[in-house]
């Protein structure tokens, strides 16, 4: 049997419009500061605790790790109107990454997998979207992790944050797909009627 050849770039695209809400920078705008910088230091990769400290000290605030993992988070994901995942906040705050870039030193299959994850799919959606069994991906994913860290990153890449933001430092714009993949954005939302979406990112 012949597998249908999957199309990363349009999956890319139509799946960071179903997920992430219109206007998302705006509403971003709209978090108190406390909450801004709650998420902002989400998106960085810190962890509750580091979070908590920094707060109380930038900010003289007195907020523990506790309130920064259930309440403030909470908060912040139904103010922007996300699912309640650390991804889709670090998406969120940092925009997606270009359905056309791709990512130095991953190989094409790696470079796949690694711009599905910047639109929050999970393994199994991962599998789906590209014909391939979810050992596969985790054995891809794995190998993403250590290419990574022979180019010299250091960070904990186990950390869905941290591992953006990996991502993020070895990414090349491919110009053209990218002008290409918007432009069917734009068409799926005339179609739809809806407005156009600001560009993140």
């Amino acid at each position: 049997m012949v597998k249908k050849k999957p199309q990363v770039g349009l999956t890319f695209v139509f799946r960071f419009s179903s997920v992430m809400p219109p206007y998302i920078n705006y509403r971003i705008k709209q978090l108190s500061d406390v909450e801004y910088q709650i998420a902002r230091m989400t998106a960085d990769g810190l962890n509750a605790e580091e979070i908590s400290k920094r707060v109380s000290k930038e900010m003289k605030k007195d907020i523990s790790a506790h309130m920064v993992r259930g309440y403030y988070r909470q908060k912040i994901y139904e103010k922007l109107g996300i699912p309640s995942s650390i991804l889709m906040l670090c998406v969120a705050m940092d925009g997606p990454v270009p359905a056309g870039c791709f990512f130095e030193g991953l190989t094409p299959r790696q470079n796949d997998i690694a711009r599905l994850f910047f639109v929050g799919m999970n393994e199994k959606e991962m599998a789906r979207a590209l014909n391939l069994e979810e050992r596969t991906i985790k054995r891809h994913k794995e190998k993403m992790r250590e290419a990574l860290r022979n180019g010299g990153n250091t960070e904990d890449l186990s950390d869905a944050a941290k591992l953006l933001k990996a991502l993020r430092s070895v990414m090349i714009h491919d110009r053209v797909l990218t002008v290409l993949l918007d432009g069917v954005w734009n068409y799926q939302e005339m179609l739809e009627n809806e407005p156009v979406r600001p560009k993140l990112g």
